[in-house]
């Protein structure tokens, strides 16, 4: 199978597919070409932790019926966008959001380091229930669009 996609105006991806079939060294080669127009979307907006910037993370969608692809980006300064680049596609999505920041500790590099290297530790900050456990949903429409999320260390 052989596949071609094509992006125009950054919200229809065409993808084209020939499943064909060689037979002897004749090379007679038998085809079927499929086109699927695939409508996609862009969503940026901003994400804060308890009324602050969320400095670094990253942020997923995911189809919340369990059909189609899964999409995300990296959370810079507080502010996301996904675009058609991360084949973000309409409907009702799932929400993971991630974000680690250093706790002001030093501790042990680890292996293949050398032993006595020590570095910031890091730890995850945003609360399971907007990541692993997340309940959190938005209504992507095709387009454009702007989803702002407001996340809070006690829901």
């Amino acid at each position: 199978e052989r596949r071609c996609v094509q992006q125009f105006g950054g919200r229809v991806r065409i993808e084209l597919t020939q499943a064909a079939e060689d037979f002897g060294a004749g090379g007679l080669v038998h085809g079927e070409v499929k086109w699927r127009a695939v409508n996609t979307s862009i969503v940026e907006g901003k994400v804060t932790f308890d009324g602050q910037p969320v400095e670094q993370g990253t942020i997923v969608f995911e189809p919340v019926d369990g059909t189609g692809a899964v999409a995300g980006g990296m959370i810079q300064n507080g502010k996301y966008r996904l675009g058609a680049e991360e084949q973000l596609t309409p409907g009702n999505k799932l929400v993971r959001i991630k974000a680690m920041r250093t706790t002001g500790k030093k501790i042990k590099a680890g292996a293949p380091a050398p032993d006595d290297l020590m570095v910031d530790e890091v730890q995850q900050y945003i609360p399971p229930h907007y990541n692993e456990q997340s309940s959190l949903t938005a209504q992507v429409a095709a387009g454009k669009g702007t989803k702002d999320f407001e996340l809070r260390s006690q829901p």
